[in-house]
């Protein structure tokens, strides 16, 4: 209801800073399973709040990287200004508010006013990234002059040359260059016109109160937030909900949700954009189908950025095919009464993570429930040379398809060197085993992609329905 769910978002990246690679190592296979350890009061209550919040166990290194989501801010932040000019004033200046009473949270990360010198624009091509079909936009700039502080989320405003008056906000940053999106027109030129010499201002004021705005807006009947009341009360002082928080170029829709046929939903666990939550729909089970994908986030993993190892194809799975096969189980629900496999079992008590069944028969779907061992454990220690057994179970749903891949990736590159050429679509239920040896010490999270089909068709190219399993391997120098 507040529309500032991604701003536990922002906060948490934020405050956790390098201590997010902790929370991460602690929830990988064969972990600690303590994301708390080693933070401070402060950061334990920003994870605090993001967990309860409703943000998806296993998925914590998407905070770090956040994509649309802090996109989203480049294009609503003016518009969230607009609704309520006033918040962010008194978060600076008023009890009940952090900045306010809480500012040494604040001392590294405050810019204010900074004024800078673009000595380049950049364009996406420049930055190797073509991949966005955006190569000729010119998204950033390299500037002079920055000092210390919080860049992502601040205000960018050009104050000298032809474009001065542009409002624009950083979304990221590569070295010293500032990454940019905006609202309507700005958006769209971004860096363009801006020349050599021109200068700058940034500011994050804004962007720092708008990372606490979801203690503000607290709706006391939404069981997620909970943890932000005390006897239905909320804990801080309230804001204005914002009605409309979409730019005015992208349209405001009245949505009624009072669809007529049949709806099937496609959930997906790891997704970071779209919290899981408990779904419910009036219309029953005659009119409405749920069911998970588990490890798929948002988008697929191809469009996840790469930024070390794991990377994001042993982490997450492509889940297009089992879109695909999704569309032909509805079509076969509306047409001939078919009624499509269902996820089961499956509930999210507020603030806690979202559990799946362990077997295939309670869960339901239609991917293989996948289990991945190192020497029959989540996790193995052993020495350089030393042979480790990676083995896999997995189990189909009865009448959904059978097994029609096994891949193994033994280092988190995405390479999966190894399949086994055994499975041949016959089965829905299956183990299978390899043996691998590691030369160099380190810390190795193995993966294995399971790949399923309707009909078994080993050959065929959609309807591929995936899910993956992993561990970890440490390797002692």
């Amino acid at each position: 209801p507040s529309g500032a769910i991604f701003s536990q978002m922002y906060n948490a990246q934020r405050v956790l800073g390098k201590q997010l690679a902790g929370v991460v190592d602690a929830l990988e296979p064969g972990g600690s399973g303590e994301p708390l350890e080693g933070l401070t009061t402060h950061q334990r209550q920003a994870l605090f709040d993001l967990y309860r919040s409703g943000f998806p166990r296993g998925v914590e290194y998407m905070v770090a990287h956040p994509m649309g989501q802090i996109a989203l801010w480049g294009w609503t932040a003016e518009q969230w200004y607009a609704d309520d000019p006033g918040y962010y004033e008194a978060f600076w200046t008023e009890p009940g508010y952090l900045g306010h009473d809480e500012p040494q949270h604040f001392a590294r990360d405050l810019i204010v006013d900074q004024r800078v010198t673009v000595k380049r624009t950049v364009s996406a091509g420049d930055l190797g990234r073509d991949n966005l079909q955006a190569g000729h936009i010119v998204i950033g700039a390299e500037v002079d002059g920055v000092g210390d502080g919080y860049l992502q989320g601040c205000s960018v405003k050009v104050v000298t040359g032809e474009a001065a008056g542009r409002q624009l906000w950083c979304t990221g940053t590569a070295g010293n260059v500032l990454l940019v999106d905006g609202t309507g027109t700005a958006g769209n030129r971004r860096f363009r016109d801006v020349l050599p010499g021109d200068e700058l201002v940034l500011d994050n004021r804004q962007y720092l109160a708008y990372c606490y705005r979801y203690r503000h807006v607290v709706d006391v009947e939404d069981p997620a937030q909970a943890h932000l009341t005390l006897d239905g009360v909320p804990l801080y002082p309230q804001r204005p909900v914002a009605v409309n928080v979409a730019p005015p170029h992208m349209g405001v829709y009245g949505w009624s949700g009072r669809y007529q046929g049949k709806v099937l939903t496609v959930q997906h666990t790891h997704d970071s954009s779209i919290w899981p939550r408990n779904h419910e729909w009036d219309e029953g089970a005659d009119r409405w189908a749920l069911r998970w994908l588990e490890n798929a986030e948002h988008v697929p993993w191809s469009a996840v950025p790469t930024t070390g190892v794991p990377v994001p194809s042993t982490r997450l799975i492509d889940y297009k095919g089992a879109i695909e096969q999704s569309l032909h189980d509805l079509a076969a629900w509306v047409e001939d009464g078919a009624e499509p496999a269902r996820t089961t079992g499956v509930h999210i008590e507020p603030g806690g993570p979202l559990r799946l069944p362990t077997t295939a028969a309670e869960r339901g779907g239609i991917q293989p429930v996948v289990t991945a061992t190192a020497n029959g454990a989540s996790r193995a220690d052993v020495a350089v040379g030393e042979p480790v057994t990676l083995a896999v179970e997995a189990e189909l749903p009865e009448g959904t398809g059978t097994v029609i891949a096994i891949e193994w990736d033994f280092d988190g590159t995405g390479a999966f060197p190894s399949s086994d050429d055994t499975v041949d679509g016959t089965q829905s239920r299956i183990a299978s085993s390899v043996t691998h040896a590691y030369d160099s010490p380190g810390t190795y999270f193995p993966a294995v992609r399971v790949t399923a089909h309707r009909e078994g068709d080993v050959s065929a190219r959609t309807r591929r329905v995936e899910n993956l399993g992993r561990c970890r391997v440490v390797v002692a120098g």
